[in-house]
Formats: C-alpha cells, sequence, structure tokens
C-alpha cells in the first residue's frame, strides 16, 4: 500500500479533479494524468499557468515576481507549476481552451537513441533519435531531452510531423560554448542513450478551426511552424483554408542551404530567406525549433 497522501485539485470552470500527490506540482499532476492545463516554462518564470486558488491549502515554490507579482500573490494567484497541495484544493482556471483539454495526451518519458547528426548550415544541425516505443504529439509541441552521459537536458520542438513518432528530427542551433548544441558536431555518434520526457506545449494546430493559417520563424525557429504543422495538415486528415508561411536567415550564405527547398532570397535583402505557401493538403517546408536553447 502506498504510503504518498493524494488531494484532490478541482479546476474551475471546466469542473476536471485530478489527484495530486503531496510533493510534486498540480501542474505536473496535470501533466501525469493527461489535462492540458495552460502551461510555458514549468520553472515559474512565464507566467502562462497563473490561475486563481479558491479554496485549499498550498505551498508554492521558488518563483519569478516577473511572473507572478507581489500584488497578485495578495489576491490569491498562483502558479501551478510551483503549487504544492496539502489539501483538497479549487483553483480557477484564468485561461484555457477546450479544444486543448480535449485532445490532451499524457506526459511519458521515453527511451531512445541517437541515429544521425546532419548539418543543415554553418551553424544549425538535425538532430534525428530513434524512441524505443511512438510518442504521440500533435504538431507544434515540444519535449525535454536528456543526454544521461553528459547530464544535460534541453527543451525542443519535433521537426517531423505527428505521424512519425517512433524517429523524432529536431533542428537546433549551436550556440558557443551551449552546454547541449556543442554536443552536436562531435559527441552524439549514432546509439548514444537520450531520453525523451513529453510531449508538452499548447502551441499546437487545432484541426478544428477553419480559416487559413500566418507561420512565421526566423533563424531556426521553422520546425513548430512549418515542418510540424504543415506536417501535421498533411497526416491528420486535411485542412481547410489554406495558409502562409515566411521563413527568414540572418545571412545569405544560410539561406539556400539543404534546409530548405525554398529559392534564394531576393537580391540585397538577406532578411528575407524565402516563402512558401500551402494548402489543406500540405505543402514544402523545412524549419528548426524554437523551444531550445544553448
Amino acid at each position: 500500500m502506498s504510503d504518498k497522501v493524494v488531494h484532490t485539485v478541482r479546476l474551475e470552470p471546466v469542473g476536471i479533479e485530478m489527484e495530486v500527490e503531496e510533493g510534486e506540482t498540480v501542474l505536473d499532476a496535470a501533466f501525469r494524468q493527461g489535462i492540458a492545463v495552460p502551461h510555458g516554462c514549468k520553472e515559474g518564470q512565464c507566467s502562462s499557468c497563473k490561475c486563481k486558488l479558491i479554496e485549499g491549502d498550498i505551498d508554492l515554490l521558488k518563483y519569478s515576481t516577473f511572473a507572478l507579482p507581489d500584488y497578485e500573490r495578495d489576491e490569491d494567484h498562483i502558479l501551478l507549476c510551483r503549487t504544492q497541495a496539502f489539501s483538497d484544493v479549487v483553483v480557477e482556471l484564468l485561461n484555457f481552451d477546450e479544444e486543448e483539454l480535449s485532445r490532451s495526451i499524457p506526459v511519458k518519458t521515453f527511451t531512445g537513441k541517437t541515429s544521425g547528426v546532419t548539418s543543415l548550415t554553418h551553424d544549425i544541425r538535425m538532430l534525428s533519435i530513434e524512441l524505443s516505443e511512438p510518442l504521440k504529439f500533435w504538431a507544434g509541441q515540444y519535449v525535454d531531452i536528456t543526454i544521461p552521459s553528459a547530464n544535460v537536458t534541453r527543451s525542443y520542438s519535433m521537426a517531423n510531423p505527428p505521424s512519425d513518432g517512433t524517429n523524432l528530427k529536431f533542428i537546433i542551433k549551436k550556440y558557443p560554448d551551449g552546454e547541449f548544441s556543442s554536443l552536436l558536431d562531435e559527441q552524439l555518434p549514432p546509439g548514444t542513450e537520450v531520453l525523451v520526457k513529453g510531449p508538452f506545449g499548447s502551441c499546437f494546430r487545432r484541426e478544428n478551426r477553419p480559416g487559413p493559417m500566418i507561420l512565421v520563424g526566423g533563424g531556426s525557429g521553422m520546425s513548430v511552424k512549418v515542418r510540424g504543422a504543415i506536417g501535421g495538415v498533411g497526416g491528420a486528415g486535411g485542412g481547410a483554408g489554406g495558409g502562409g508561411a515566411a521563413t527568414g536567415s540572418s545571412s545569405t550564405r544560410d539561406s539556400s542551404s539543404n534546409a530548405s527547398p525554398s529559392p534564394p532570397p531576393p537580391p540585397n535583402d538577406a532578411s528575407i530567406a524565402s516563402s512558401a505557401w500551402m494548402t489543406g493538403g500540405g505543402a514544402t517546408g523545412e524549419g528548426g525549433s524554437v523551444a531550445g536553447a544553448e
């Protein structure tokens, strides 16, 4: 019999109830049970998971007062990623998406191995990972990738469509002395063991919303917007309305790399690297990661 103390957290106005163990945050409990509450950084820095405490006994882990100013805390606002419950709790969601809640996917940890690193530009690499079992995700979501041998974890968006949940691809920008990205060129040979935890993120394609999509990304910030989202169109039953996507690069030497099948940029304008239009049936496009760093 488990010795863990469990409390019930009720989310209003949607009426969802979930179990939260003492010692885990409300957000982690929601991830574990596949309840898609609003979230962002998961570390008390961004305020995406800000809610209002209606009743119950809670404690808050360390957080940024930028995300939760003192005057809001005095008015019983809390951050779910920093909230631990010590009784049954009722909270009011300030921002929620009914479609997101209906398409929740439980967060799990998957084992896998690297299958290759491809150079796309002078400072952008594509990391390929083969998982031991498929990851279900929506186009636009991200995962936490851990390299146990290097004891480093970073978050990156999938650059492949959800139709292939076993062979994941991530487009990653290299940073000088980046703890993760510095491993890409020589220290992640095929077969390197990795842990992948997810999916996370609420910036994903809404299947049932009509109208066009406008997708914009610069540098390596295209995987969630183009490769994932357009791939989702082609692999998830289509999407009405079409849309447009514009990519950008910081220099002309990268604008015609093998990372993009699009034509080179217009003369004398290195800031606009290429553009591509898509329909409900999908389109060409290649891109990069928005959720990662270093």
